[in-house]
């Protein structure tokens, strides 16, 4: 199992490179656990998102057999993005003067 989950910890534990870094047991579980509740809010979202494209798929046409389906995993990680979004108008300037908008 703990193959299966190497792929989301080292795209969830990037900074570390998905290396698990402590050497003191309490630092241990604490990765340990936080670990655990990124994959399964990892897991939660797929699950959630995953059932509409597949009817959105079906009524397109396109066969997406239960069978098929039954041998896929919700451990999909491709949409994250540890670094974030970030949208830029190049177009507007930045008010940097002191008494700027923060």
């Amino acid at each position: 199992m703990l193959r299966k989950l190497a792929p989301i910890t080292s795209v969830s534990c990037f900074g570390k490179e998905g290396a698990l870094r402590g050497r003191e047991f309490g630092d241990q579980l604490h990765t340990f656990s936080c670990l655990s509740v990124l994959h399964n809010a990892v897991v939660a979202w797929n699950m959630v998102h995953i059932e509409p494209v597949v009817e959105q798929l079906r009524a397109e046409g396109q066969r997406c057999d239960d069978e098929l389906l039954s041998l896929t995993t919700p451990l999909l990680r491709r949409h994250l993005n540890p670094y974030g979004r970030f949208e830029l108008d190049m177009e507007t300037r930045l008010d940097l003067s002191p008494n700027g908008p923060w």
